[in-house]
């Protein structure tokens, strides 16, 4: 009988530190992902194209769905012209008007006109800052693998 209740106690024991697992890892989860919204963020803007800074400025996180399960969560740039850059775009011609007014530069550097423009290649920027931040996200794994560890053992 001693050695049956002694079973029971040690599967309770692994039973309980499964529920403090749990709860340490719905706790965290929503911190989490907050955080690794922060450093994606960081990483995108870091490599996007800058020339006014509205591309860079633009990118943001926001935290789409959360519940007691699961939390998603969308990295965006709020500039209309973000998928212009992402995908490139075809040659331009004036339709409309007698020709096209850019500013290459940056801000108050002056017009230039054209008939048409010549077409844009792409700068998936956004696949390069998703590779770099694979190799970034370590972070997580390790921090989310102690704090499990702890848990479970303490």
């Amino acid at each position: 009988m001693a050695e049956f209740s002694l079973e029971l106690r040690g599967a309770q024991d692994a039973y309980n530190r499964v529920l403090r697992v749990e709860g340490v890892l719905k706790g965290e989860r929503p911190v989490m992902m907050r955080e690794l919204g922060r450093r994606l963020v960081g990483i995108m803007r870091e490599a996007a194209p800058e020339r006014t800074g509205k591309l860079k400025e633009g990118i943001a996180y926001h935290i789409t769905h959360e519940d007691a399960n699961s939390t998603e969560m969308v990295v965006a740039s709020e500039a209309f012209y973000t998928k212009w850059i992402l995908r490139g775009r075809g040659p331009v011609y004036a339709q409309r008007a007698r020709a096209l007014r850019f500013e290459p530069g940056p801000p108050g550097s002056g017009f230039i006109y054209r008939k048409s423009v010549g077409r844009a290649p792409a700068n998936p920027f956004h696949v390069r800052a998703i590779k770099r931040a694979t190799d970034e996200l370590k972070w997580l794994e390790r921090y989310m693998s102690e704090r499990v560890q702890r848990a479970y053992s303490g």
